[in-house]
């Protein structure tokens, strides 16, 4: 069974989400991550990662640099959480 992870975090948070990119496929995972769509609408972007968070195993959250979460990643935990998608704390170096 292949294991699939998605990536929630900001898209401002770049570095990290590289770290954590590198970091989970280095443990094998499939890895799902948020990249700039710009053509498409916001409903567009936000159907397709709840998508995304539904076929996953796990979804990760990276928390910004001040340790919270943004109301866009906060909202992608909880439908993850809703959809019984285990939900863990990726921290950056």
């Amino acid at each position: 069974m292949v294991k699939k992870i998605c990536i929630l975090a900001s898209l401002s948070q770049q570095s990290a989400i590289k770290e954590a990119v590198e970091h989970y496929k280095s443990e094998g995972w499939l890895v799902d991550y948020p990249i700039e769509q710009r053509n498409k609408t916001l409903f567009e972007i936000d159907f397709d990662y709840i998508c995304r968070i539904a076929a996953a195993n796990r979804v990760a959250a990276i928390p910004k640099y001040d340790g919270s979460f943004g109301d866009s990643v906060t909202y992608e935990m909880a439908i993850a959480k809703y959809l019984g998608v285990p939900v863990e704390v990726y921290h950056p170096a």
